[in-house]
């Protein structure tokens, strides 16, 4: 079932003109869930060596998975501010009423500005659907009758930029570093 997902996901990128940058952890499905501070150092070293200044990140809504990747993103993003840091909204999980909402404002309560960037939209969505249609393993359980999965994995997704308050250096909730001087 992994190698069938990772094909998935090397034909999905490959449809977006990416290539995967796998990390030594696994769904929580297939094995229990490593420490945040286990992925913010993997995912630190993955953009170093990468050579990125840009991050996306999920917001982390529902799926523990999201929110664990999402935790560890926000402790990189209190060390290293200075990176351009967005936030994406969680295909299906954006529809839980009331969990969007919350997140943007648990973000804003540890100080972090949350500006709305944009969505994706005309010939991104066209890539999105392409790349969505490799990924045979999900779609099944997408399409069940009753659940919202596959049409609202279609739709287009917000995404907003994070960042610190200009007045000075603001924890960030889990992290125990500050913007640096």
């Amino acid at each position: 079932m992994i190698a069938r997902r990772r094909q998935e996901v090397r034909e999905a990128l490959a449809r977006l003109g990416a290539r995967p940058r796998w990390l030594d952890f696994l769904d929580a499905q297939y094995a229990p869930s490593p420490a945040v501070e286990q992925i913010a150092a993997a995912v630190e070293n993955a953009l170093v060596e990468a050579g990125l200044d840009a991050v996306f990140m999920p917001l982390g809504l529902f799926h523990s998975d999201h929110a664990l990747v999402h935790a560890a993103a926000m402790l990189l993003f209190g060390r290293r501010p200075k990176r351009c840091w967005f936030a994406y909204e969680d295909a299906m999980y954006r529809r839980i009423e009331q969990l969007l909402p919350e997140r943007l404002e648990q973000l804003a309560g540890e100080g972090v500005v949350a500006t709305l960037a944009g969505e994706s939209r005309g010939t991104q969505l066209g890539k999105k659907r392409r790349a969505i249609a490799c990924y045979r393993s999900q779609l099944r359980a997408l399409r069940t009758p009753g659940r919202p999965g596959y049409a609202d994995a279609l739709r287009p997704e917000r995404y907003w930029r994070l960042d610190l308050p200009a007045e000075g250096p603001m924890p960030v909730a889990g992290a125990a570093t500050r913007r640096p001087a």
